[in-house]
């Protein structure tokens, strides 16, 4: 079972009141241990913080944009792992789209995150990394 930090839920409560879009840099990364279960989430929303504006691979070939509820993602099971946050992730400014576009055609977040990552960090100003818009 994961918990977001405070931090981790103050950062995506105020990505979510700035807009509730994938046109933040990610704040967490979730995952199962095992295949490719992968979310990376950008906001929650204001009104419902249960729900989470995020891209997700389920491991079906394909990676969708979209809201997920952190209820539910707390049962989420393969076999006996369950999903966890990835403490060692940083996005290095890269906005949530960025993600997106690079794992359609590999048809992988893994593999997008990966590619993202192994290039040039983004430039500008992040939102969820710790910086402003200003």
């Amino acid at each position: 079972m994961f918990t977001l930090t405070a931090a981790q839920k103050a950062q995506l409560l105020e990505n979510g009141r700035k807009a509730f879009s994938g046109d933040h840099v990610p704040v967490v990364k979730l995952f199962v241990a095992v295949g490719e279960h992968t979310w990376l989430l950008s906001a929650l929303d204001p009104d419902d913080p249960d729900i989470a504006w995020c891209i997700a691979d389920l491991g079906f070939g394909y990676v969708e944009a979209g809201t997920v509820s952190l209820f539910e993602l707390q049962s989420v099971k393969v076999g006996l792992i369950q999903v966890e946050i990835d403490e060692h992730f940083d996005p290095k400014g890269h906005r949530l789209y960025e993600f997106y576009q690079a794992a359609q055609p590999q048809r992988s977040l893994i593999v997008g995150i990966y590619e993202v990552l192994a290039g040039p960090p983004a430039g500008g100003n992040s939102d969820g990394g710790g910086g402003s818009d200003a």
